[in-house]
């Protein structure tokens, strides 16, 4: 969670979303896929996909 609140900080995001993006860090997951945070965008290591594009790749 301290990392988390720390992501939030730093990306100016929720801290559900944060807690999201730091649990998928912690377990070493490459990609997220949220239809509410920016695609295509890498939080210092998690990148996200919306998964309602019609393009995407993990």
């Amino acid at each position: 969670m301290a990392a988390a609140l720390e992501a939030r900080h730093r990306f100016g995001i929720s801290c559900w979303d944060a807690a999201f993006i730091e649990a998928s860090r912690a377990t070493c997951f490459a990609a997220v896929l949220s239809e509410d945070l920016d695609d295509r965008t890498d939080y210092a290591g998690s990148r996200v996909q919306d998964p309602f594009e019609a393009t995407w790749s993990l």
